[in-house]
């Protein structure tokens, strides 16, 4: 019985919406400011479903904003990602066991900066975190 109340109180739900109130109305007010307010974009690599947890895409990306005409080759690219996520992993897990001493079950942003304080080389862990 409470299940076929739920059921028609979602019906009357979706009948009282039409297609106009779920999609956003633009005003010609919000239209024109947006054109004179718009900052260049930059361009991110796309995360494409079916890729995995790969960073690989943004390799280039970041190589590019250091050094331009350098390319990586495939492997290179993976031997990075495999670092990566080492690291991503190991600041994490740091972070967890931080988290736990200090009594607390979220991992705070304090916490993934003295991971990466604990974790990686002075001059890299500052530049990191700052």
């Amino acid at each position: 019985m409470a299940k076929q109340s739920l059921d028609k109180s979602a019906e009357t739900t979706t009948e009282m919406l039409s297609e106009e109130d779920l999609v956003p109305q633009e005003t010609e007010e919000t239209n024109s400011t947006s054109q004179t307010q718009e900052k260049p974009r930059h361009h991110h690599p796309h995360h494409h479903p079916g890729c995995g947890d790969s960073l690989e895409a943004y390799f280039p990306w970041v190589l590019k904003m250091c050094q331009r005409g350098l390319t990586l080759s495939q492997e290179t690219m993976g031997i990075m990602d495999s670092c990566v996520h080492d690291m991503l992993d190991g600041i994490a897990s740091e972070a967890g066991h931080l988290s736990c001493q200090a009594n607390h079950s979220t991992i705070t942003a304090s916490d993934i900066q003295k991971a990466v304080h604990l974790l990686l080389p002075r001059e890299v862990s500052n530049k990191a975190v700052h």
